[in-house]
């Protein structure tokens, strides 16, 4: 790692530490955008993810839901199809190959390019038209930290 990106990642993790802890909001669009900015990123999401109780046995992502998301450039369009693909996940079960992917690994730190998590199929997928291609998104890199065994925060960069 260069000695700039290092003193750039030096200063990003001081100016979060300098935060206070009710300036979660506050915090993670400086985080996003700051990663943004390094990675050379057009947009980020966080998602906050939790493992409900027993899940069923046929459940592809064994309980994992995510509650909670925000975008660093929030937009109807995109929010309208993560608000859907959610509703999707949690009521009916119906889930993309990258949330089982992405899932499957839960438990441990991992980063992760739509290219690693998937076959090349998929990138012609009717799912990766609209939820990627359509919305300006060719690829992004999915990071994921375990906050306990039942939580996990998920950082997408496209």
């Amino acid at each position: 790692m260069n000695s700039e990106l290092q003193e750039r990642i030096h200063i990003l993790w001081d100016e979060l530490a300098d935060m206070d802890t009710t300036q979660f909001d506050e915090a993670a669009r400086h985080l996003m955008n700051s990663l943004c900015d390094i990675i050379g990123a057009q947009n980020a999401v966080w998602f906050g993810a939790v493992r409900l109780g027993d899940s069923h046995p046929d459940d592809p992502i064994k309980g994992w839901r995510v509650p909670v998301f925000q975008y660093l450039h929030p937009a109807q369009p995109l929010d309208a199809v993560t608000k859907e693909e959610i509703k999707r996940i949690n009521k009916d079960g119906m889930v993309d190959q990258t949330t089982v992917a992405n899932a499957a690994a839960a438990g441990r730190f991992r980063a992760n390019r739509l290219c690693d998590l998937v076959p090349d199929a998929w990138f012609q997928s009717p799912f990766y038209e609209y939820q990627y291609r359509r919305l300006g998104n060719e690829d992004a890199v999915y990071i994921s930290f375990p906050i306990n065994e039942d939580a996990e925060s998920w950082f997408g960069f496209f």
